[in-house]
């Protein structure tokens, strides 16, 4: 028996062997072919031919870096193509963050394409490529690498047209630490410029020339135009001065684009004034950097476990397993089950105090969110910021967002995110996974979205009493205040629904604060000839004519992220849109 077990022990041992080094060497094979064949942008791979185009820049901190790719297919078949950039805190790319997407290309043609990396990862990259299911691993050597600069240090794009070096010019709030801008100079066409806003999302302030600037496709144009809405700055210099502007900054005149700003420089930008750069780097991190905290924006706002409920569990089980199980085991002189007891004892309000806890938690996911949109019915531009504060017992697969929004998470950063991996699929919406929200810690997202809009709100009727409107937002309006071309101020009594008319009492110059984003410090807009600021609140006094201010019972232009029929939402919502009415408010 032992010689049987022998001869079959030897010989299974040695077939395990065999099969363990050819798979080794067969894994060795593949992967050289495959690197072999990945490693070379001008090769083709199963008929597949894929090139990084040249990106607007290599280094950043804050909004999205955009990469972009050229796909060929020579086959006379469509192929399905998965691009992901893959990045991480180290070398050995462990606890990997992806960015992919997910391309057809039909047969015999060439497709470009972009592929957005969230900003606290750009560091460590390499290309994976899928083609109809089957897997290249990339590497480094694809000519995507992208390194950080410092927070501190604001970022500028600049075409070759301008004369200027940022990098030699420290601006004043930080000399005495020695910090510099940190600048990137456009290298290749302005053609090739992206029509996406959230490709210069990173940059703190982009600089043109006048002559440049007006050959611009018009695409960039309205791209650049999100971006300066949402928060950044446009630097044109020797430029014609409009008529009217809102502001002087040194030999600079600026306007205010809701909450960005576009100056006018009528000199060289090398020619500015000292000092004058400091109010670039302003408006942008306002709206990205401020931070997001339980204190500032609470999700829950009454904690739902009763305290003196756990501490009377507690208590009840230092009383059973401590002096009641002693002395009644030692009236029965059996004080050695004690070893036994404790344990069970233990088990029984560890579980009782977990099933408290569930039942009194819930297991539904607590959403907050707050926005604020400025509605521009002439352009059907509605452009909104906003918070989205999640607790969720048991995390959802994905959240879902536009992929025309900003997704800044206040949870991490660049120096905090190992064992953090994050993930953003770009095929259809933006489609975020892994670790952008975390079991019952309280995870907040900051959202910046300027989009197309057709809601807006209609004049059928005015007289010196009353207005009548019809409510075309698309959601109920909890309160609503007008105010029309010539100055007079209507305000509603009720919740108006979505599409009902409702008729408007004529008001007082109204003075009613109401509650604003918390998560800002700054906020700015420009209403024609007035200007607000402020920290938490916003006020009706500051309605220009033909505008309105409504307080939304859920935002109409941004939806939370969950998108999962299993999970029940406990949802608290404040949304709100000052508007400017079609035609400046005019009396129908």
């Amino acid at each position: 028996m032992k010689r049987l077990f022998c001869f079959f022990f030897k010989r299974f041992f040695c077939i395990f062997i065999s099969i363990f080094f050819a798979g080794i060497a067969l894994n060795t094979v593949a992967a050289t072919k495959i690197d072999k064949r990945l490693y070379s942008q001008n090769g083709w791979i199963d008929d597949i031919k894929i090139k990084a185009l040249p990106a607007l820049n290599n280094i950043g901190l804050q909004g999205y870096f955009e990469q972009r790719f050229m796909i060929a297919n020579k086959a006379n078949k469509q192929k399905i193509v998965k691009l992901k950039i893959v990045c991480s805190d180290n070398n050995e790319f462990h606890n990997p963050s992806e960015f992919s997407k997910t391309i057809v290309v039909p047969a015999n043609s060439m497709v470009n394409t972009a592929v957005y990396v969230n900003s606290p990862f750009l560091y460590y990259h390499k290309l994976d490529i899928e083609i109809d299911g089957d897997f290249y691993q990339g590497n480094e050597d694809f000519g995507i690498h992208i390194v950080l600069t410092k927070e501190w240090e604001p970022l500028f794009l600049l075409s070759n047209r301008v004369d200027g070096d940022l990098s030699k010019f420290p601006f004043s709030e930080n000399r005495r630490r020695g910090n510099r801008h940190t600048s990137t100079k456009i290298t290749f066409d302005v053609d090739s410029l992206s029509e996406n806003f959230l490709a210069y999302t990173t940059f703190n302030a982009l600089i043109f020339t006048q002559k440049e600037y007006e050959e611009f496709p018009s695409k960039v144009k309205s791209a650049i135009e999100k971006y300066v809405e949402l928060g950044g700055n446009l630097v044109i210099e020797e430029a014609k001065i409009p008529t009217k502007t809102d502001g002087k900054l040194g030999q600079c005149k600026f306007k205010v684009l809701l909450y960005g700003k576009i100056f006018y420089c009528p000199v060289k930008f090398k020619k500015l004034e000292k000092g004058v750069d400091d109010l670039l780097i302003s408006t942008l991190r306002s709206t990205t950097t401020a931070r997001t905290g339980k204190k500032s924006f609470p999700i829950i706002l009454k904690n739902p476990i009763n305290n003196t409920v756990l501490v009377s569990i507690i208590v009840v089980f230092a009383l059973i397993a401590g002096p009641v199980s002693f002395i009644y085991l030692a009236i029965k002189k059996r004080k050695i089950l004690i070893i036994w007891i404790t344990p069970v004892v233990a088990v029984i309000f560890s579980s009782m105090i977990i099933i408290y806890s569930v039942t009194a938690e819930g297991l539904h996911a607590r959403i907050r969110a707050v926005s604020y949109t400025f509605l521009d019915e002439n352009k059907q531009l509605a452009t909104t910021l906003g918070v989205h504060g999640y607790y969720c017992p048991i995390v959802p697969k994905s959240l879902q967002y536009d992929n025309n929004c900003e997704i800044i998470s206040t949870n991490h950063s660049y120096f905090h995110f190992k064992n953090n991996a994050h993930s953003i699929d770009w095929t259809g919406e933006q489609l975020l996974t892994d670790n952008w929200i975390k079991p019952r810690i309280e995870s907040y997202l900051r959202i910046r979205k300027s989009e197309k809009r057709l809601e807006k709100l209609s004049i059928v009727s005015q007289d010196r009493e009353k207005l009548v409107v019809i409510n075309g937002l698309g959601t109920a309006l909890k309160e609503l205040a007008v105010r029309t071309k010539d100055g007079s101020y209507y305000k509603s009594d009720s919740v108006i629904k979505a599409g009902e008319k409702a008729t408007l009492k004529k008001a007082k110059k109204l003075k009613k604060y109401v509650n604003f984003i918390p998560y800002t410090s700054v906020m700015q807009i420009n209403t024609g000839t007035e200007k607000f600021r402020s920290k938490i609140t916003v006020c009706y006094k500051f309605l220009r004519d033909g505008s309105y201010f409504a307080v939304c019972e859920k935002s109409p232009f941004l939806k939370h992220g969950i998108t999962e029929n299993i999970f029940s939402i406990d949802l608290n919502e404040e949304s709100f849109v000052y508007g400017i009415l079609k035609n400046d408010g005019g009396r129908k």
